[in-house]
């Protein structure tokens, strides 16, 4: 069986693999898979190097018939990031033959992984042996077939170099026409007469076994006959620029001569939406702290000091960024949450220097070099206290284990990489950039100022009357104090924490396996009740039906892609939602209601069970940009 012959082989001589984390394995008829898990600290390059090797060396004792083992980097999160459908007043092989060529050209684009096309149907050449002219000539169907296989072969001829231009030279021997196909001999009579193919059998050009159907709604609009054509990116690829040139390719298709006029294409997600979000919204994070800032200190201080803790955030993110790039991250989710984490700690930096120059300059009077001096004397030890509180509490982050671990860490080294940047830029770059808008000729007291020293002075006699009037008194505020702080802690502790929450997404994946001798019409009839209950839906922007497979957006896990992702019993639907902000909901509070309207509808399958997979969205390892 496949499993002995084939899976158990490769798995022996995999077990072996320095830095082995797992081993999974799926054998069904035809074909095996196997999914290896390495520990997180093995470097991907490595790790693949040694995988190669080791399947290279079980190749050995693979039976004669096994084709060559395929093997393919993955990553922990292989999910789609772009999904497009072909669809339109088109016959499917017509679309057919365009996925095809598009997939081949897909598959060389850079960073991209993997092409995975739903819903099309081949044109194949079919071949009818006569069992009764086989008869009549004396021949096997065995000698047809090792005819075919002899005669259908292309060959390599070697290289051409010339002084100008080189290629490489082939023997094109497979059939490529149907009348050649006819003329091809398969045997000899007695009387030397050659017996043609045509002889033997009836052959034409039609469309191959139909395994799969797939159906677009656009717009949420009647479903047509599409095809489905799915990309995965390679593990630390750039999304966006993998994306841009995918888009780019798509273009120069539909400008070709060899695009069918009447053939629509539809782009229904695209992962560098989110990307291109996410860094919109730290880069108005960005400018909303600098107007916080500069608004601050322009009501309490001068335009002068505003704008120079102003322009000191943008050098700290990037002073930031050289840190953690150095480091071999890239700017993903993670990062940037990390700079938003810790982007309301670290203007305290430039608020406590800029207040130390105003003070000494405006209200004591001092030149630039003595305010400088007396600045960094009076707040540099307390803005690095400050900050080491902070990066020792985000320490314990750095020291967590396993794949959660290195994708938590990168959260803390970005905070604490910005936190160390803009102690750096307020010490060594805001103080002696504040030299020239600070003027001591100019120097003159705020209303700001004294309101300050007049609070000041009210909240002295405050301390000194009411809590420090007896070290008693102290001590007994000190102790309610620390009260606070215990059942504050013992608060908190009964709040409810999750670690990775769910997030938002657009993407919906939906699966209902029927019984397993469920026929493709069987299929086909659930699908058309179910898809009908989904079109009537405002949050849901376009729908994909997959009659006798899942959808891609269901393939989210290793053990999704260990399991059958193809056959009669099953139907998969890829759902599409309506931007977030035009709907009242996140996408995974939709799902019960969801999953009440579809199991109402079920009772059209027979033996079926639901599975709906949602896009939780949140954050990602990854490097997506």
């Amino acid at each position: 069986t496949i499993e002995q012959e084939i899976t158990n082989k490769i798995e022996k001589e995999l077990k072996s693999l320095k830095g082995l984390k797992r081993i999974q394995s799926g054998t069904y008829a035809g074909f095996s898979l196997i999914a290896v898990e390495f520990r997180p600290d093995v470097p991907q390059a490595e790790a693949m190097t040694r995988l190669r090797a080791k399947v290279a060396a079980a190749e050995g004792e693979l039976p004669r018939g096994a084709k060559k083992p395929i093997v393919v980097e993955a990553s922990i999160s292989d999910e789609p990031i772009l999904s497009l459908r072909l669809f339109g007043d088109v016959d499917l092989p017509i679309i057919t033959s365009v996925a095809e060529d598009l997939r081949r050209d897909l598959e060389r684009v850079a960073g991209v992984n993997k092409v995975n096309v739903y819903g099309d149907r081949q044109e194949v050449v079919q071949i009818r042996l006569i069992g009764a002219r086989l008869s009549a000539h004396g021949i096997s169907p065995a000698v047809v077939r090792d005819a075919l296989d002899e005669a259908s072969i292309d060959l390599p001829l070697g290289d051409f170099d010339g002084e100008e231009v080189g290629a490489g030279l082939r023997f094109l021997g497979r059939f490529r026409e149907v009348e050649d196909l006819q003329k091809l001999p398969i045997a000899t009579t007695a009387s030397g007469r050659t017996v043609l193919l045509s002889e033997l059998a009836d052959i034409e050009r039609g469309p191959s076994q139909e395994f799969s159907r797939t159906y677009y709604a656009p717009g949420g609009g009647e479903y047509q006959r599409a095809i489905d054509i799915t990309l995965t990116k390679r593990p630390g690829a750039d999304t966006i620029k993998t994306i841009e040139a995918v888009k780019a390719l798509l273009e120069r298709r539909k400008a070709g001569a060899s695009w069918p006029p009447l053939l629509e294409s539809d782009i229904v997600f695209d992962e560098s939406r989110y990307i291109v979000q996410d860094l919109k919204n730290i880069f108005t994070n960005g400018w909303q702290a600098m107007l916080a800032v500069f608004a601050i200190l322009l009501i309490s201080l001068t335009w002068r000091e505003a704008l120079v803790a102003g322009l000191a955030i943008p050098i700290t993110f990037a002073g930031a960024l050289i840190i953690v790039f150095a480091m071999g991250y890239s700017l993903n989710q993670i990062v940037i949450i990390g700079m938003v984490l810790a982007l309301g700690l670290l203007v305290d930096d430039f608020i406590l220097m800029m207040e130390g120059m105003h003070e000494n300059v405006y209200v004591r009077g001092k030149g630039f070099t003595e305010s400088a001096i007396a600045t960094v004397k009076t707040y540099a030890v307390p803005s690095l206290s400050g900050s080491l509180t902070t990066v020792l509490a985000m320490t314990p982050l750095m020291a967590i284990a396993g794949i959660e671990g290195k994708f938590i860490r990168q959260m803390p080294v970005t905070a604490i990489a910005c936190l160390a940047m803009s102690y750096l830029v307020s010490v060594f770059l805001a103080i002696p950039l504040s030299k020239y808008v600070l003027s001591p000729d100019k120097a003159k007291t705020t209303r700001m100022d004294r309101l300050t020293k007049d609070y000041s002075a009210k909240l002295t006699r405050l301390l000194r009357d009411r809590f420090l009037r007896s070290k008693r008194r102290a001590r007994s505020w000190v102790g309610i104090a620390a009260g606070i702080l215990v059942l504050s802690t013992l608060a908190i502790s009964t709040v409810p924490v999750e670690l990775m929450p769910k997030g938002d997404g657009r993407a919906l994946g939906i699966t209902l396996e029927l019984s397993p001798d469920a026929s493709l019409d069987t299929a086909q009839r659930c699908a058309d009740v179910v898809g009908d209950q989904l079109l009537g839906k405002p949050y849901i922007e376009t729908v994909t039906k997959h009659v006798g497979e899942k959808s891609p957006f269901s393939v989210v896990s290793t053990s999704d892609q260990l399991s059958v992702l193809g056959g009669n019993h099953l139907v998969g639907f890829s759902a599409v939602f309506v931007p977030k902000d035009d709907r009242d909901r996140l996408l995974y509070q939709y799902v019960p209601e969801l999953r009440r309207s579809i199991e109402e509808s079920v009772v059209a399958c027979p033996g079926a069970e639901l599975y709906l997979a949602p896009d939780l969205g949140g954050a990602s390892s990854e490097a997506p940009i």
